[in-house]
């Protein structure tokens, strides 16, 4: 599976949570409950991934600075 990585707005990230906040609450019958709750499972999952994913690209943006005057990359951390 190829692991491409792709960029969300902040306003398509709220608007997952506030879907996946709302699932819970969604009455349900019979069949309709399994799949609810594998939706629920599978978009909670995703949302985690994307805030890990989010989070780690920060950290390595923040971890490499540059030293002007030796004109050379400092990598910190990551």
């Amino acid at each position: 599976m190829d692991n491409q990585f792709l960029k969300i707005n902040q306003q398509c990230f709220n608007n997952l949570i506030e879907i996946n906040n709302a699932l819970p609450i969604v009455e349900t019958k019979g069949d309709s409950t399994m799949i609810m709750y594998k939706i629920r499972l599978t978009l909670s999952a995703t949302l985690e991934q994307m805030q890990k994913d989010n989070q780690e690209e920060e950290k390595k943006i923040e971890s490499i600075k540059i030293d002007n005057t030796k004109n050379t990359l400092i990598k910190k951390g990551g």
